[in-house]
């Protein structure tokens, strides 16, 4: 039985990550390329831009997430999607990376308790939300991409992760 916000919004952004990690654990460098026609985001860039994503949760929830050196300029929101034959990260860099930011949020949620997840504060310019409240929106935002990702993977012939 959940019994607090911090066991809630663990469970919660737990199984956003682990649908995350099905949906990229088979993916190849290859795969992570494709995009479906004029929609422009491929896994590969989807994949950093949740790192990116998720290191603004850890920044949220108090802690310090380092992406690599230019990872903001290519993964932020708004940036727009690198050509496929720009040099960028591998894919398996960005899920190596995401993982990592994945296991920093929980650490950082089990560090938390229900006041300090319910302070409302400014998350970014025009922004105010309680940790709890940006999290949980960053884990929708996640899911969201996750539905792009899935369908990418049916494009590509890779088989159904869900249902």
């Amino acid at each position: 039985m959940l019994t607090t916000q911090r066991d809630t919004l663990k469970a919660q952004v737990e199984t956003v990550q682990n649908a995350t990690a099905k949906l990229l654990k088979d993916i190849s460098e290859q795969d992570s390329l494709v995009t479906i026609g004029t929609y422009p985001n491929h896994i590969k860039w989807l994949t950093g831009h949740l790192a990116w994503t998720a290191s603004v949760s850890i920044k949220v929830l108090g802690g310090h997430a380092a992406l690599p050196d230019g990872w903001a300029d290519l993964f932020r929101r708004g940036a727009p999607v690198p050509e496929r034959t720009m040099t960028t990260p591998t894919f398996a860099e960005t899920r190596d990376q995401l993982t990592l930011c994945h296991k920093k949020i929980l650490e950082m949620i089990e560090a938390s308790d229900d006041e300090k997840l319910s302070k409302v504060t400014e998350i970014a310019k025009g922004w105010e939300d309680s940790p709890m409240g940006a999290v949980l929106f960053f884990a929708a935002h996640e899911f969201y991409h996750d539905g792009q990702i899935a369908m990418i993977r049916r494009e590509i012939g890779l088989t159904r992760t869900f249902g």
